[in-house]
């Protein structure tokens, strides 16, 4: 039984289509002459004289269009359905608006840019032709104002007033040094619906905040077009991106995953799920484990959403990691990485530390929770960089595993080695002298913090404002006789002088003959109840602290 749902779950992985079902459409129709007939999803046409244009789309599915002329409104068709074989010819006629002119120019790479127009911003658009980021909502309901505006290079536009582009900076050199910029834990479409999005969409933003692999979870568009997503996914992926979907499972009141390398799975996908019986550590050991696949961890002292228990109206916190620390008492081999920097908070850190203070080998990652539909994207906030000989699915899970991360916030980022060994990478203490090199790549004219760590306490330290170009390097020389493990931060600066932490790169580590392992505990199993009850109404504060981990470790010990 158990062989049968990993086969068909491998089947519903979505490899590509054999009868080739996916390729580009062409849509055809008329509008001003001279107009730009622009995409939701990048692809920029322009009409001839007597208004004729014809725009590539790459695949069919749903779209909007919108056609932009010098002394003309804008105009857009939203919900466009471009069926496979193409066959569309759509109108655009516009009216008057002599104050209006076309901005029109070539990056010549993709790009996240921030557009204003007399200081008001210009966004990209939606599948019904709403700026993403504009909308009014109440307040406390759960929307993100930006002013994102996303290009694969060629751009489109129209402005009234004086224009100013700045694009979010990007770092080619990180890839030329192996390290890849990727997102597991982040959304389409939430829940909220305020925004209309399909994974061809969401592809094409990826691009523009110059992803190079990310997997998007949850519902994978709101178009209700039918489409195998995975297929889908595939499709759409080529040498500059590596696009797949997943979803957020195991995810229950006990814990909150990302995977990579996994096909999407739920509840449903398991026969005799039940979360008062099964852990989520037996779920993902069965499923995503089964498949190659790697399962993290997510937020874990991240405690906002508190629901009540309605049998006995106790306290229950939805978004920490109640398992988190079984997992690592248990199985330390199934969480290589934990998604520390949600967002970049002091406390994660510490956390982090804490936990490779007790000798666990331990990467960091940080995710998103990109939520498109409350118009939140991937691009702005954490990324997850993975050190990489290619950039497919097992080769993330392995870069995982090996510790080979890198977490980076709003585009900032710091790398490591010594003597050429880098995260994830294990030393032999002794005598001999070591070089230590930090790089850090940051916004410039900012002014950061560049730090080393050495067993939770600082090491050595920069501070620096970035120059012109964003780096800044240092390095120093240093013995290591003991068993240590080693961490590069790079911290914002603010004016008070306090800091913030905006990337880390995962340890390297020093460990001699004598280091010994946290000791492994046996997992009972069925799980007693007084255990998955004390997990059930864990609060984020005894997640973060020594005596939890101690208290944890006898329960499951007199369990055994």
């Amino acid at each position: 039984m158990r062989m049968s749902f990993v086969i068909a779950a491998a089947l519903a992985a979505g490899v590509a289509l054999a009868d080739g079902a996916f390729h580009p459409c062409v849509v055809r129709g008329r509008t001003q002459p001279g107009a730009w007939v622009v995409s939701n999803c990048g692809q920029i046409a322009q009409a001839d004289e007597k208004g004729r244009y014809e725009i590539t789309l790459p695949v069919q599915g749903v779209y909007c269009l919108k056609s932009m002329a010098d002394g003309f409104e804008e105009v857009c068709r939203p919900w466009l359905e471009v069926p496979a074989n193409g066959d569309v010819n759509f109108v655009l006629w516009s009216r008057p608006d002599p104050a209006r002119r076309v901005v029109h120019g070539d990056l010549g790479h993709p790009a996240q840019l921030v557009v204003t127009d007399s200081g008001n911003p210009v966004r990209g658009f939606d599948l019904a032709g709403v700026q993403v980021g504009s909308m009014k909502t109440a307040k406390g309901v759960w929307h993100e104002r930006n002013r994102h505006f996303w290009t694969l290079g060629e751009y489109c536009f129209t402005a009234t007033g004086e224009v100013k582009i700045v694009e979010m900076r990007d770092f080619p050199e990180l890839r030329g040094r192996g390290w890849y910029k990727g997102d597991f834990h982040a959304h389409i479409i939430h829940g909220e619906d305020f925004y209309k999005a399909n994974l061809q969409q969401m592809g094409f933003i990826c691009r523009a905040q110059r992803y190079d692999w990310i997997y998007l979870a949850g519902r994978h568009s709101n178009d209700s077009y039918p489409v195998d997503f995975g297929a889908l996914a595939e499709y759409l992926s080529d040498g500059k991106l590596f696009l797949r979907v997943n979803n957020e499972f195991p995810k229950n009141i006990y814990g909150h995953f990302g995977s990579v390398n996994c096909p999407p799975l739920s509840p449903r996908d398991y026969a005799g799920y039940d979360e008062t019986k099964v852990t989520n550590l037996e779920l993902a050991e069965k499923t995503i484990y089964a498949l190659g696949g790697l399962a993290v961890p997510v937020h874990p002292i991240y405690g906002d959403v508190v629901r009540t228990d309605p049998k006995n109206g106790r306290k229950m916190y939805g978004m920490i990691n109640n398992e988190l620390l079984m997992w690592l008492l248990c199985r330390p081999d199934m969480v290589p990485v934990v998604d520390f920097f949600y967002f970049p908070e002091d406390r994660a850190e510490k956390f982090w530390y804490r936990l490779l203070n007790k000798g666990y080998t331990l990467a960091c990652s940080g995710s998103s929770d990109a939520s498109f539909d409350v118009g939140r994207t991937p691009g702005a906030s954490h990324a997850t960089f993975a050190k990489l000989d290619k950039i497919d699915g097992p080769s993330i899970a392995a870069a995982f595993r090996a510790g080979r991360t890198m977490v980076s916030y709003a585009g900032n980022a710091v790398l490591f080695d010594v003597d050429g060994h880098t995260s994830g990478d294990k030393l032999v203490p002794g005598e001999e002298k070591h070089r230590m090199k930090v790089d850090a790549y940051a916004e410039p004219g900012s002014r950061f913090l560049a730090r080393v760590v050495r067993n939770g306490e600082v090491f050595a330290e920069k501070e620096f404002v970035a120059p012109a170009d964003g780096k800044f390097s240092f390095d120093l020389e240093f013995a290591e006789k003991e068993n240590a493990w080693y961490v590069a931060t790079l911290r914002s600066v603010r004016k008070e002088g306090k800091t913030s932490i905006v990337s880390a790169a995962s340890p390297i580590y020093f460990r001699g003959p004598d280091f010994k392992p946290p000791e492994v505990v046996p997992l009972p199993l069925p799980l007693p109840q007084n255990i998955k009850e004390r997990l059930l109404y864990l609060t984020p504060e005894e997640v973060d602290t020594d005596e939890w981990h101690d208290e944890l470790r006898q329960l499951l010990k007199d369990a055994s």
